[in-house]
């Protein structure tokens, strides 16, 4: 049926959901912690990468510290366990994210 074509995919067009968001913004973290380079990394535009930190830092996902004149950014052990159970979860369901 699809020989030689690529299959299309279950939900059409891919489009992140706001969980995917926040944990490619939690991935980001583990990597860098500058605001900047997360929001590069999440590929995210700055007012969508600020409300993500925010709803993670409410949630105890993230904490943040000011050095200097700028923030640091790290993700906090009940972070890493919700990127875990996160990631088990989609390999279960064999998602393609």
């Amino acid at each position: 049926m699809y020989r030689g074509e690529e299959m299309p995919s279950f939900f059409g067009v891919k489009h992140r959901g706001r969980l995917q968001i926040v944990m490619d913004v939690l991935k980001a973290i583990i990597e860098e912690d500058k605001p900047t380079r997360i929001m590069y990394r999440s590929n995210l535009a700055w007012d969508r990468m600020i409300i993500a930190l925010d709803l993670l830092e409410q949630r105890g996902l993230i904490s943040s510290k000011r050095m200097g004149s700028r923030s640091r950014f790290f993700i906090t052990e009940s972070g890493m366990e919700a990127l875990s159970r996160y990631d088990n979860f989609t390999k279960l369901l064999m998602f393609d994210v």
